[in-house]
């Protein structure tokens, strides 16, 4: 009976060192994703107005009838985990997105941004899948740092590119958007478009058309530009997502582990005390033995 009360009093002391320890770490992890999540922010404020105003202006070319077989398909995940199922919602919207395709005799390819997706499109999308672009959230996101993440998108052929990423509406809630943009050739296309028809935008894309198909080289830079500002308002909104539902993740975490630890604090405190009393009686025991035997021999 002892041998048993004494291996779970140290089972127990074990675990319950164990989880002061997993809480000391996941309120660590929160308390950074919290710091890094203040930063991020503050630099989408500054952002916003001019990224938002880049989107409308691509935004207007999805109304084109244009017919766009080919899609490139850029979902935006995480490279560190502990961040909630954020990347699980991603790629669920990413297979319904690809059986949609499938069902309208569109080809897509994909082109994955993050390392937390990589094994599920290996696996499920084998033949679609493109390559991976690696370590971008290493480095703060700027439009200098995404530029060559744009350039490496410029150089897959598309008729419209998607970018799924987590869009962050508060830090309990994320949700799952798609953003698209045509190529560089269907724009033009589209300005042609627009130009034949008699439309409320007739003016604007007939100076537009005029003044970059006349340098096409500077459509060109425009263009990069254009793809470079809407990938990197889309990081920037991906990544205040991913540290939302870390920060989430985390506190949740804390509180189950702290949790454990008070539980098993109470059960430690019962068999110590156990533990303890079973000594006393046995000293106790052995006294009164030893006590017994003297005053026998006396006697």
């Amino acid at each position: 009976m002892l041998f048993v009360v004494l291996a779970n009093y140290k089972q127990i002391l074990y675990y319950l060192k164990m989880f002061g320890r997993l809480h000391d770490v996941t309120k660590s992890i929160k308390l950074v994703a919290f710091t890094k999540f203040k930063k991020i922010q503050y630099r989408v404020k500054m952002y916003n107005d001019s990224l938002i105003s880049m989107k409308r202006f691509a935004q207007i070319t999805n109304n084109s009838t244009l017919d766009h077989k080919h899609h490139l398909i850029i979902p935006l995940t995480s490279d560190k985990g502990c961040c909630g199922s954020i990347n699980t919602h991603l790629m669920s919207f990413l297979e319904g997105y690809m059986n949609t395709l499938y069902g309208t005799n569109k080809r897509a390819a994909i082109a994955l941004i993050g390392k937390k997706g990589l094994l599920f499109i290996k696996q499920r999308y084998k033949q679609e899948y493109l390559r991976y672009i690696q370590d971008i959230f290493n480095f703060n996101l700027s439009v200098i740092s995404v530029v060559k993440i744009a350039e490496e998108v410029l150089k897959l052929s598309f008729d419209k590119c998607v970018f799924l990423f987590n869009h962050f509406i508060n830090i309990t809630e994320q949700k799952v958007y798609s953003y698209d943009i045509l190529s560089g050739n269907n724009i033009l296309k589209y300005m042609q478009e627009s130009i034949n028809n008699f439309s409320i935008l007739n003016i604007f894309w007939s100076a537009v058309y005029i003044k970059y198909i006349l340098n096409i080289n500077l459509f060109h830079d425009f263009y990069s530009f254009l793809i470079t500002i809407i990938l990197l308002h889309s990081l920037l909104d991906h990544e205040m997502s991913e540290l939302g539902g870390r920060i989430t993740s985390m506190e949740k975490s804390s509180q189950n582990a702290l949790e454990m630890h008070n539980s098993l604090q109470i059960q430690y405190n019962k068999a110590r005390q156990s533990y303890i009393t079973n000594q006393l009686v046995e000293i106790c025991s052995a006294s009164i033995a030893i006590n017994s035997v003297r005053q026998s021999n006396i006697n």
